[in-house]
């Protein structure tokens, strides 16, 4: 992995040395044929060491395609248990793919980030706004909870001199079939600056300055009133001068053609000589930008240009994001509600910025359904099930946009089934996949809870904790994933806590249901009874010698086989990366 990284190890090996030698950009060895688990013959190294398995080795242990899924595996394959509970992440994924109608839609076919034109930039939007009709026009999704949502995208280019504009007009109210009856400004914009770092938040992050349809301007969550409301039909255009003031960045709108006034005055320290770059915030409201290439109903002041009528060199490029797939990354978070997955993966994004990871998960999801900046969960109260519901369905959507879109993510769920792991990462083809594992110790897993109990007001069931310790399986390199770090608990602790954690949830699971006679499932546990019992007398039911040596055969060489694989299992040692970067959060 190129870039900064939270790890302080620094466990990926220069691009440049592996380039020609069958390596990812990463620094990791990436083959192209079997995804086997070959963890199991490669994996167990000391925690700060890193996997190394040359192409011939690895080819030694695969033994079909990745298409030929009924090849014979190296090892035996056991039986994957029933799950008794699945927590809402996991289980609506699979259950509720197809919650919503509407067509996925890619990247627009005109998106093109080597552009020299100032266009909304695809990459840095988010993933409920669709960017259509040459770059200019936004359309959020409305559909179930996504009416409750914001959406934001910054242009592509920012200046940090000159006097600069550009313009929005609001043109439709998009159809909310589930819009809330109670819902707080059900269709707004706001419409201004940010420099390139800030989140797609406008107005409600530092260094990030916005004017809203409610009559009200905003920066760093501070809402004034100013200037007057805006709907349909309305065109704001948005001023920076750097040029009037020499110690200071003038920002100001007018609508239609009625001037607002100054709305800021930064300090030219503050900005620290960053371009501002046009941004746009929606809720239910369709707009068209206009940064030039359209001819304007409304005249701007003296003095200004729009910002694509400077030249390519005046202008500054925002975060260029990959071109292809195979340099995109994927983090899957692991671990128990509560243990530190969320504050891992902010801390992540905050120190990788120019990477521009998008956060795959609840959590996010209902921070876009802000109200004036305040965390929705703040108003549903004893509704939180509801909330819970409303985001996941939103979230399985953005899963299937995600797959088809070129960039990076963060996968902020438990986890911790290993099938829902190999669901959800099999469809991100081609990605660099990696898992992060947050195993804290008990003690300080029961602090993370209750602190985030006291903070949000919210508690896991222990019925659900219970049940995803028994099933907790932690995850391995090979098919679905490329590397696996592990940020508190070292791999060996990890999985010895684990261990701990099935015996506790098996002992809380509930009983097996009863069986009684005459009911269709007491028949069929019978008969699985007696089948059972016709395989473990094989002399009883075998009448000739030749069937009761072919099964005597078959079942040595089954046994024989299982013992030399778990014997190479048992003793070959397996590699997982370990971080003692983060020890808090929650």
């Amino acid at each position: 992995m190129t870039g900064k990284d939270i790890s302080s190890n620094n466990h990926y090996p220069s691009s440049n040395y592996h380039n020609n030698r069958g390596y990812n950009n990463y620094g990791n060895y990436r083959p192209q044929q079997s995804h086997h688990s070959y963890q199991q013959q490669y994996a167990h190294v000391l925690p700060s060491q890193h996997l190394s398995v040359t192409p011939s080795q690895y080819q030694q242990h695969s033994t079909h395609n990745y298409n030929e899924i009924s090849a014979p595996l190296p090892y035996p394959v056991k039986k994957e248990e029933p799950h008794h509970y699945r927590n809402n992440n996991d289980n609506n994924y699979r259950h509720q793919r197809q919650s919503f109608s509407a067509p996925i839609k890619t990247e627009p076919d005109d998106w093109n980030q080597d552009t020299k034109e100032t266009v909304l930039d695809v990459y840095n939007s988010d993933l409920n706004l669709l960017v259509q009709n040459g770059l200019l026009r936004g359309e959020p999704l409305t559909e179930g909870g996504f009416c409750t949502m914001w959406a934001g995208v910054r242009a592509t280019y920012g200046m940090n001199k000159y006097k600069i504009a550009y313009q929005v007009k609001v043109l439709k109210h998009m159809d909310c079939p589930d819009l809330p009856k109670d819902e707080s400004f059900p269709f707004v914009a706001r419409v201004g600056w940010s420099v390139d770092e800030s989140k797609l938040f406008l107005g409600e992050e530092p260094l990030s300055y916005g004017y809203g349809g409610t009559g009200k301007k905003s920066t760093a969550n501070r809402f004034e009133n100013y200037g007057e409301s805006y709907t349909v039909g309305d065109t704001i255009t948005c001023y920076a001068d750097f040029e009037s003031e020499c110690d200071s960045v003038l920002l100001s709108y007018s609508k239609n053609d009625r001037d607002c006034g100054v709305a800021y005055r930064i300090d030219y320290n503050e900005l620290q000589s960053k371009p501002l770059f046009p941004h746009i915030l929606t809720k239910n409201v369709a707009f068209e930008a206009n940064f030039g290439q359209i001819k304007t109903e409304y005249r701007l002041k003296h003095g200004y240009r729009f910002i694509n009528e400077f030249e390519v060199g005046d202008r500054m490029r925002g975060t260029v994001g990959p071109s292809t797939k195979e340099e995109c990354e994927v983090i899957m978070m692991v671990g128990l509600p509560a243990c530190g997955k969320t504050v891992w993966a902010e801390k992540h994004l905050e120190m990788n910025a120019e990477k521009k990871y998008y956060i795959l998960g609840t959590n996010n999801i209902i921070n876009q359904m802000k109200i004036s900046g305040l965390y929705r969960r703040d108003n549903y109260h004893n509704r939180w099930d509801a909330l819970i519901d409303r985001s996941t369905k939103c979230l399985n959507k953005l899963f299937q946009i995600a797959i088809n879109r070129k960039r990076n993510y963060i996968i902020d769920q438990t986890n911790v089934y290993a099938s829902a792991r190999r669901r959800k990462m099999l469809t991100f083809e081609n990605f660099y996949r990696r898992a992060v594992v947050v195993i804290p110790s008990d003690e300080e897993y029961q602090k993370r809870k209750k602190l985030q109990e006291e903070r949000e007001g919210k508690e896991v069931p222990e019925k659900a904790i219970h049940e995803m310790k028994a099933n907790f399986d932690l995850p391995e390199i090979g098919e679905i994933f490329d590397d696996v770090e592990y940020t508190d608990l070292s791999f060996h602790d990890a999985q010895q806590l684990v261990t701990d954690y099935k015996r506790q949830g098996e002992m809380f699971r509930p009983p097996p249901e009863r069986k009684r006679k005459g009911d269709e499932r007491f028949q069929q546990f019978e008969q699985q009874k007696q089948m059972s019992s016709f395989h473990n007398s094989s002399s009883s039911y075998h009448d000739s010698k030749r069937q009761r040596t072919n099964y005597s055969n078959n079942n040595n060489n089954y046994n024989n086989n299982y013992d030399n694989w778990n014997y190479q299992h048992q003793n070959q040692n397996q590699h997982y990366h370990h971080s003692h970067s983060y020890h808090g959060g929650y």
